[in-house]
């Protein structure tokens, strides 16, 4: 389930997907992810991050953003529905039940005026379940586009942040089909 990195690429073979970032852009690595989330990390290998999945549930694969102010960003995160969920949960349930609590955490965020508008989104060359989140922060409109991908017992889930709503379907453009 684990993508790999290498340089300004990113690549899951099990998501099917791939992205390329520009010289604009930065990917972290796992300690630089995991100081960013607030964790404590002195070395994390694929091995500390499959079994951080197991434990968690869910694993920052991914997380990218610009170098320069605009505060652009885009992560992935897989979470382990496990095997019963991984049956009955598909990407629009999961959009259902994580709705409520996207508008809480926004809420409790400082975030007013947020709006979900859900949908399907291509990305990657397939059609997915999607949600535009818009609203406002401190007075400054903030916008995340975030794109579910269903395999197997996992979702990943693809999250586009900015501050200009036209930027995002940029952002999601990094990503193509995973193809050998």
């Amino acid at each position: 389930m684990i993508g790999e990195k290498s340089g300004n690429s990113y690549a899951n073979e099990t998501l099917g997907i791939r992205a390329e970032f520009s010289d604009n852009w930065t990917i972290l690595d796992d300690e630089q992810t995991a100081q960013m989330l607030g964790l404590v990390a002195d070395n994390f290998s694929e091995v500390d991050l499959a079994e951080q999945l197991r434990e968690s549930g869910s694993l920052y694969d991914l997380y990218a953003m610009t170098v320069d102010q605009s505060g652009d960003n885009v992560n992935v995160v897989i979470e382990d529905l496990g095997v019963v969920n991984g049956i009955i949960i598909d990407e629009k349930k999961y959009l259902e039940i994580a709705e409520d609590q996207l508008e809480t955490t926004f809420a409790q965020m400082g975030m007013t005026d947020v709006t979900l508008d859900k949908g399907t989104y291509s990305f990657a060359g397939k059609d997915h379940v999607s949600v535009l989140i818009s609203g406002n922060y401190n007075g400054v409109p903030v916008y995340e586009r975030m794109v579910l991908l269903k395999t197997g017992n996992y979702m990943g889930v693809v999250t586009a942040f900015s501050l200009d709503t036209a930027r995002l379907d940029g952002i999601m453009g990094l990503f193509s089909a995973y193809e050998e």
